[in-house]
């Protein structure tokens, strides 16, 4: 069996490589000093398409794959491990939950921002006592005749607090457990929704990473990913 590369995902890794070398690795040392997230940085790699390895082409991806994705997101972090965490992000844990369990819809209209990097996303399902023992989550979705009330809150959540888009999880049924956990897209900037930074780290300092709260938050009924319960 052969596990070379094909030209392409060599042509990506490439890419990336000299990307990182380039734009990255000359204020790399500063940039974690400062704890500064570099934007521009994340725009010019969706420029050149690098968030575009896991879409189809109708949403505006470049279907080069899964294992190109792995292999640029491997060469970002070589140079910085902060700016692998976005690129990560970015596409395999947003893009592929929408890609596996969004409507067309849902997938149309955030997809193609995504992979631009319009909107920058997070994924949040961690809180302060809840980290690999998912179901004693205490975030709640109440559902309504016209959709979803939010409470809760996240922590140690990668991406926050200059996100715009989140897939949040939360209870619909507690009686459930587990089951009854569902998966939401929640606009970062909405009534109700607080995003705050966590400075002390010991490490992945120009990576966001914090905390979010959730105050009667309106979710319309096309937020929900998948069905209710598929969280």
């Amino acid at each position: 069996m052969d596990f070379s590369l094909t030209e392409e995902q060599q042509a990506m890794r490439d890419m990336a490589k000299n990307f990182a070398e380039k734009k990255i690795a000359p204020t790399m040392e500063e940039d974690e000093k400062e704890h500064r997230f570099r934007k521009e940085v994340v725009k010019e790699m969706a420029n050149l398409g690098f968030f575009g390895c896991i879409a189809p082409e109708k949403y505006g991806g470049n279907e080069t794959g899964y294992i190109a994705a792995s292999i640029m997101a491997e060469e970002i972090a070589r140079i910085s491990p902060s700016m692998g965490l976005p690129f990560n992000l970015q596409m395999n844990s947003i893009q592929s939950v929408l890609l596996n369990f969004g409507t067309e819809e849902q997938r149309e209209r955030w997809i193609p921002k995504l992979i631009n990097a319009d909107l920058l996303g997070c994924f949040a399902i961690t809180e302060a006592n809840s980290g690999s023992d998912v179901a004693s989550m205490k975030s709640v979705a109440e559902e309504k005749e016209d959709g979803f009330i939010l409470n809760g809150s996240k922590m140690w959540i990668s991406g926050v607090p200059v996100a715009d888009l989140g897939i949040v999880y939360a209870y619909t049924d507690r009686s459930l457990k587990h089951r009854g956990i569902s998966a939401f897209l929640v606009d970062m900037h909405a009534p109700g929704v607080t995003q705050k930074g966590i400075e002390t780290k010991l490490g992945l300092h120009c990576a966001p990473t914090g905390e979010i709260y959730f105050d009667n938050v309106k979710l319309p009924k096309d937020s929900l990913v998948g069905q209710k319960g598929d969280g």
